[in-house]
């Protein structure tokens, strides 16, 4: 492009365009990107225009002081934009109708800031500066020093004064009804304009009950802070449920006032469960003290000088104390003031006294109990009118007791301890010696006689009339009061017919006991159905012996179902020994040396004998004795041998000789036979006619073998077949379940079979197969195959089952627990169907499939409710929907995520909806009744249960087209 150089004049058609002096005085127009430079031939001016353009700018020079104007034509209220060499916008200039208020911006020269400044035809104008969104409006300073950015409020006025606002910062925001509200305020007020002592106050407003009210200042005049509005209370309050603090400033001095200018009270009210502290950062000995002072001319008694009082509401929200604390004159004189400190709680609407705490002492003033933490009675004081006597603690010196004691106005006290009910008087101590606690009864009344009571312990109670009645008395008597050997008895006396009479005497002249009153026989029973125990001291050694003076028979009798006990604290190898010895001379055989017999009564109350141990001499020989032991028992009104230890078989010999014996547990217990060595021995069971031997435990007992080896192999239970060598498919062993049917006929009910497959002896192999009885017929249904290395299931005549006991889990694993395969191969290569009980599932973390893996699909039918056929079940794959109308629905299980479920729709459609008031959403809409997506005909729907509750259903038409996106709606 060609650069033009006009010094003028110059016309065009006869127009001057510019003069002589080179100055431009016609309009001219410039082509499209066409520019104006410098004498340089460098761009002043570029021109870039745009098809059908009707806006521009003109530039306008002016006369003497006005300004020269850009101006924008074209469009009415058409505004300005600059852009960047990128064309992004930099700064735009918009305009609004009928404008007259405008920007305006000064500089300014050294040492005064450029003006912003709002003008225009209206007297009172804001500046609106505007963020986007939730931007704000940030001053900013890069300033290092200690003063960063500030902002300047200004009254420039040429005449302040008091009260006047030279400062606001308001906040504002709409109300309900879109109308500009003002939520809060800060202001500065001149409080005075005194050149050299000017205040000012700063109040913060905020908006109450439609009002913009003042809550707090910062008042000059105060040196501090004045809240509220000066109407109603002014609160301080911290926020939530956290602590107040009045601090001053000084970490070691400094004291916070708190005056009332009416000398009214003073409130402090924490908020919540909010404390009011005095706090001290002191380190000194005292920290932070509150003091209640009374600075009264004229002091006296019964003053009170400071209180505490505990306010608060009751039920109908009237203001009520609580409980209070007094400190009150008792003698104001000086150097001998004395004062008492009370305390009231509220008693039953009441505020009553409960303490008084004054130099004579504690005064309870109520019937009250001292409570420990949990509010539970610890001790509890109650005084009785015109009261003389009282209980008196002493404290003690090292190596005396502490005494607890009765005294008063009264010769002679005693001390009551009375437990409530059936509670006792415990003597307790802690003590890990030998002795623990000690009650003594000490008569201290000067020299005791022979046959005084020492100490006496009464137990008394109450008769049917309510009368004092003493029902039992320990006596210990004085026996010999010689000092070198005193001596005395303890007697034991009940309550008999109204008289306390003797039953049991400590005798120290027999070393003993004595029993009875005296006057009759003495009986020596336990207490219920439990044993008498008579024992001697010596754990290793001592005899007890029983004697009747006249030489007669002794009978102990138990009590009820009680037992006569022979009992040996003896720790050797034997215990107790209760010895029957035949003193008649010398014994023959057949001779019964000793014999313990039990008898008891029939129904007719005639003596019968129940059972007896006969021993019986079976050789008198004295270089070998032998004997047996015979047990008896009462059959049919006969005593019958059923049990001998028989010396000629080392054994035992069951049953009397005359029909087959019995080895029987007792009820439905275990029967054990085992060697009497640890580790080695072997138990035969031999029939001498070599017939079948039968093992029958009792009722639901079991046959057990058992091996006290603590080596790796246990019992073993060995089926050997010893008739000469075997051929294949021998049965070489074999265990028979047998029972018996509805008809008590023998029925065989299962059986395992061990038979021969390879009787070579370089490599036998056998098979283990398992029956059971199926309609009266032992069947095969599993065998352990040495050839398969594995199991074969079922009958060979019907498919076989693997299946889990009841609804638990069926586990195939390997052995080895990192790897390992589990095959499941068909022989025909057909399907192989694994089919969880009922509605369990199969769950594997990885299916490896090389030709592929498919669900089976499930038919289901849509009702008008969505319920019965049209229920998707839990776990369901791939559903194909029969629907007789469009209207009809189809519910989707309950959400799992991760669930898949592929729909296939009719040549009618039907609804889908979520379980009714699961809250579960498709494709983002509640879709459990009030809303449902519908399925439209011949498509395929793909559902995906992508989180809790939620549903992502997309769609694709018969011809393969995805449906646009999927929204539920009404239902």
């Amino acid at each position: 492009m060609g650069v033009t150089h006009i010094s003028g004049p110059f016309h065009v058609a006869g127009v001057e365009i510019v003069d002589v002096d080179g100055n431009l005085v016609a309009p001219v127009e410039i082509g499209d990107l066409e520019e104006i430079v410098d004498a340089s031939g460098n761009e002043l001016l570029e021109f870039d225009s745009v098809a059908s353009a009707v806006n521009f700018v003109g530039i306008a020079n002016s006369a003497t002081g006005n300004n020269p104007l850009i101006y924008l034509g074209g469009e009415v209220d058409t505004g300005l934009t600059f852009m960047n060499d990128q064309a992004e916008e930099m700064l735009i200039l918009d305009s609004i109708a009928s404008a007259v208020n405008n920007l305006q911006i000064a500089n300014s020269a050294t040492g005064v800031s450029p003006i912003l400044s709002t003008v225009g035809g209206d007297a009172n104008i804001s500046m609106r500066l505007e963020p986007k969104g939730t931007g704000e409006v940030e001053q900013y300073s890069d300033e290092a020093g200690a003063l960063g950015s500030v902002l300047v409020l200004r009254q420039d006025s040429a005449t302040p004064a008091a009260a006047d606002v030279v400062g606001r910062v308001r906040f504002d925001g709409e109300d309900s009804v879109s109308a500009q509200t003002v939520y809060g305020q800060i202001d500065s007020v001149i409080r005075d304009t005194t050149n050299a002592s000017e205040d000012g106050d700063l109040e913060f407003l905020a908006m109450r009950a439609g009002t913009l009210t003042k809550h707090l200042a910062i008042d000059s005049d105060v040196n501090g802070i004045v809240v509220g509005d000066g109407v109603t209370n002014g609160t301080v309050q911290s926020s939530g449920n956290f602590d107040l603090i009045l601090r001053t400033g000084n970490a070691t001095t400094g004291s916070i006032g708190i005056e009332d200018g009416a000398s009214g009270a003073i409130t402090l009210a924490p908020d919540a469960t909010g404390v009011t502290q005095v706090l001290s950062s002191s380190a000194a000995a005292v920290g932070a003290v509150f003091e209640l002072y009374q600075n009264s001319a004229s002091p006296a008694a019964a003053d009170v000088v400071g209180r505490l009082s505990y306010q608060g509401e009751d039920s109908i929200s009237a203001k009520t104390e609580y409980a209070k604390i007094e400190g009150v004159i008792v003698d104001a004189t000086d150097t001998t003031e004395d004062a008492a400190l009370k305390l009231f709680t509220m008693v039953a609407g009441t505020l009553t006294e409960m303490i008084d705490v004054r130099a004579a002492g504690v005064k309870l003033t109520q019937t009250s109990p001292l409570l420990d933490a949990n509010d539970n009675e610890l001790f509890k004081f109650v005084a009785v009118g015109a009261a003389v006597n009282e209980i008196t603690l002493t404290n003690a010196a090292t190596g005396t007791d502490p005494l607890f004691s009765a005294t008063g106005g009264d010769a002679n006290i005693g001390i009551f301890l009375r437990p409530k009910a059936t509670g006792a008087v415990t003597v307790d101590s802690t003590d890990a010696g030998a002795l623990g606690s000690q009650l003594t009864l000490r008569h201290a009344g000067g020299s005791q006689a022979n046959a005084d009571v020492v100490g006496r312990i009464l137990f008394n109670g109450q008769d049917s009339v309510a009368a004092l009645e003493s029902y039992g008395r320990i006596d210990v008597i004085v026996d010999d009061i010689t000092a070198a050997s005193p001596d005395s008895d303890m007697s034991f006396l009940i309550d008999e017919a109204g008289v306390l009479v003797e039953r049991l005497r400590l005798l120290q002249d027999i070393n003993g006991v004595q029993i009875g009153d005296g006057g009759g026989d003495v009986t020596l029973t336990s207490s219920g159905n439990t044993d008498i125990i008579i024992q001697t001291g010596n754990p290793s050694t001592g005899t007890i012996t029983i004697e009747d003076g006249a030489g007669g028979n002794i009978r102990m009798i138990p009590n009820t179902t009680g037992a006569v006990t022979v009992e040996s604290n003896d720790v050797g190898a034997v215990g107790a020994s209760f010895t029957l010895r035949h003193n008649g001379g010398s014994q023959a055989n057949s001779d019964v040396v000793g014999r313990v017999l039990v008898n008891g009564q029939d129904d007719a109350a005639a003596l019968e004998s129940y059972s007896r141990i006969d021993t019986v001499v079976t050789d008198v020989a004295a270089a070998s004795p032998d004997s047996d032991l015979i047990f008896y028992v009462n059959v049919a009104g006969t005593l019958t041998e059923k049990l001998r230890l028989a010396s000629t078989v080392a054994g035992i010999s069951v049953g009397t000789g005359g029909a087959a014996g019995v080895l029987q547990s007792s009820g439905s217990n275990d029967l054990t036979v085992q060697t009497g060595n640890a580790t080695t021995g072997k138990i035969t069971i031999v029939n001498g006619a070599a017939g079948k031997i039968s093992i029958a435990p009792n009722a639901a007992g079991v046959v057990e073998l058992l091996n006290q080896d603590a080596g790796a192999l246990g019992s073993v239970l060995v089926l050997n077949h010893l008739g000469g060598s075997q051929a294949n498919s021998d049965v070489v062993s074999r265990l028979r379940f047998d029972g018996q049917d509805d008809a008590v006929a023998a029925e065989i009910y299962g059986r395992i079979d061990v038979i021969a497959k390879d009787v070579a002896a370089a490599s036998p192999d056998a098979i283990m197969a398992f029956y059971v009885d199926v309609a009266g017929t032992v069947t095969e249904k599993m065998r352990i195959d040495a050839d398969l290395n594995g199991l074969q299931i079922g009958d060979g005549a019907a498919n076989a089952t693997l299946r889990s006991n009841g609804n638990f889990d069926l586990k195939l694993e390997t052995g080895n627990a990192t790897t390992g395969t589990i095959t499941i191969i068909d022989g025909v290569a057909g399907a192989i169907n694994i089919a969880p009980d009922t509605t369990g599932q199969v769950t594997t973390t990885r299916i490896q499939a090389s030709i592929g893996v498919q669900t089976t699909p499930t038919a289901r039918t849509s009702t008008v409710d969505g319920l019965t056929t049209g229920i998707i079940a839990a776990g369901t794959g791939t559903v194909t929907v029969t629907s007789a109308d469009a209207n009809n629905i189809i519910t989707l299980p309950t959400a799992v995520v991760g669930d898949k479920i592929t729909i296939f729709t009719p040549a009618t459609g039907c609804e889908l909806r979520t379980p009714a008031a699961g809250n579960a959403t498709i494709n983002n809409v509640d879709s459990d009744g009030t809303n449902e997506l519908a399925l439209v005909a011949s498509a395929v729907f793909q559902c995906t249960c992508r989180a809790a509750d939620t549903w992502i259903v997309i769609g694709w038409n018969n011809l393969g087209a995805a449906l646009a996106a999927l929204v539920p709606d009404a239902a």
